[in-house]
């Protein structure tokens, strides 16, 4: 058998919802075979199990597990990374699969990008300066922002059942320092400073004064210190390193 059919085989034995007779004929040792297969499935649903315990914990172990053998038979993972997989997985999941309610789904969203952020490599791609408004400013490279309808960044409450709508935007980034992942909450005010400076497009002031036109906002007193607080938190937690050369 030629070394491609052999793959295509192995991958269907592996994935499929049942190996066919016919693959496992092809590829010989059948007892060897669905021993793989059961490992190979064992281990990447353990590892979406151990990256999203809290969509685990809403959606019940018999509904997740269904949602992890959908998505290898229908899609399979694509990935040679075990950490990669989960993002493959939720993002299948989501698109396919009637999760109810919205929240349930925006947890599935934010545990797998918490995981993403987590494990993905990132690092800063040239000299940081001090921050400077009239420098374009340097945005951590592993943020993300996220804008979701619930607030499921925050476990629920002893006795609550579900999330309340609460318009949420987070910023998920990985400290440079000590690798510490972090999840912030921003104003909406915020969250559209970050993202425009994001874009590491034109300098800090002119994202400032671009996004405070956007919003109708005056540039008064209350503003700028509130954009003082602001640039104080996001230096101090490692959102925003300084400014680029």
């Amino acid at each position: 058998m030629k070394l491609e059919l052999s793959q295509d085989a192995i991958q269907r034995i592996c994935f499929s919802r049942e190996p066919s007779e016919e693959d496992l004929d092809a590829v010989g040792n059948r007892a060897r075979w669905l021993l793989y297969r059961n490992m190979v499935r064992a281990r990447l649903r353990r590892v979406c199990r151990v990256a999203l315990p809290r969509t685990l914990e809403a959606a019940g172990e018999v509904r997740f597990d269904a949602w992890v053998d959908e998505w290898f038979a229908e899609r399979a993972p694509r990935t040679r990374y075990f950490w990669r997989v989960v993002a493959e997985f939720a993002e299948y999941t989501r698109a396919k699969a009637a999760i109810e309610p919205l929240w349930l789904q925006e947890l599935m969203r934010y545990e797998a990008l918490h995981w993403h952020t987590r494990h993905d490599e990132g690092a800063p791609d040239a000299e940081i300066l001090p921050i400077d408004f009239e420098r374009v400013p340097f945005v951590n490279p592993t943020l993300t922002l996220l804008e979701l309808a619930h607030a499921v960044h925050r476990p629920l409450a002893e006795g609550q059942a579900s999330y309340p709508e609460e318009p949420t935007h987070l910023a998920l980034f990985r400290r440079i320092e000590d690798d510490d992942t972090v999840t912030w909450s921003l104003n909406p005010m915020g969250a559209a400073l970050v993202a425009r400076w994001q874009l590491e497009q034109e300098t800090l002031e002119q994202a400032v004064v671009a996004v405070a036109e956007a919003r109708n906002a005056s540039l008064n007193a209350s503003f700028l210190e509130s954009l003082a607080g602001l640039l104080e938190g996001l230096l101090e937690r490692g959102l925003l390193l300084g400014s680029r050369r």
